[in-house]
């Protein structure tokens, strides 16, 4: 509509001679000029508010704001990073992983089910953001264990959320399944056997313990246990190359 209406105050300073031009012409400005003097005026009123681009005042600036000066990974952050974090499973066992050295400090003798990590440059060369997340998936896995033949197949269980610690408040955990038959759980191995220690054990026993004051896992794998998604039917797949 915007378009077929400057279409007709175009036609109409064709056909009207230089009064109808200079009339159309004042008119115009004077209807701008109306226009920003309203939205100067009413926004002003209440700077905090920024309904419309170019700050409160349409300016590009606002008196009233107090942005941050500085950023990092856990320094006024306004989104989270999201991390794949995968958990592998055989039956009616869970893989748990016990840190010894190195990594984190805050993990070293805590249980996990997970593996997992940022997303790095080199997987955003996979197509679309399933790509992507499996790219990161093998990657993350391929680091901490050394996984049997394939192929394999990654279910997506969901997002994982705490807002309780300093870690889980600027990330968000991508949770996905991976499932290994007793075949390929049997060849499953720990990469780096001087910093971590893995096995299967039966996921009714992990529960147990996650729902323990004191449970020994770190608090994504403890959450993840209590939510009881494990215990799910299988969601829809994609491959792990």
């Amino acid at each position: 509509m915007a378009h077929d209406h400057q279409l007709f105050l175009t036609s109409g300073f064709c056909h009207g001679g230089h009064q109808s031009v200079r009339s159309a012409t004042l008119l115009l400005a004077g209807m701008l000029l109306t226009c920003l003097l309203g939205a100067t005026q009413a926004d002003a009123a209440d700077l905090d508010q920024w309904g419309h681009w170019r700050g409160p005042l349409g300016t590009g600036t606002s008196p009233t704001a107090t942005p941050p000066t500085e950023f990092g990974p856990s320094n006024n952050c306004a989104w989270k990073q999201p991390i794949p974090y995968v958990a592998v499973t055989c039956e009616d066992t869970v893989f748990t992983m016990t840190r010894l050295t190195g990594g984190e400090a805050r993990l070293h003798g805590k249980r996990s089910i997970g593996v997992g990590g940022h997303i790095n440059p080199c997987d955003i060369e996979s197509d679309g953001v399933d790509g992507l997340l499996a790219a990161a998936c093998e990657r993350e896995l391929e680091e901490e264990l050394i996984l049997p033949a394939g192929p394999h197949q990654l279910e997506p269980l969901g997002l994982l959320n705490d807002d309780t610690t300093e870690v889980g408040a600027v990330h968000v955990g991508v949770v996905y399944r991976l499932v290994l038959t007793p075949a390929q759980a049997s060849e499953l191995r720990i990469r780096e056997t001087d910093s971590l220690a893995g096995e299967f054990l039966p996921y009714s026993e992990l529960v147990s313990l996650a729902e323990q004051d004191d449970a020994p896992f770190e608090s994504w794998s403890t959450l993840l246990l209590r939510s009881g998604v494990l215990a799910s039917s299988k969601s829809p797949s994609m491959s792990l190359a």
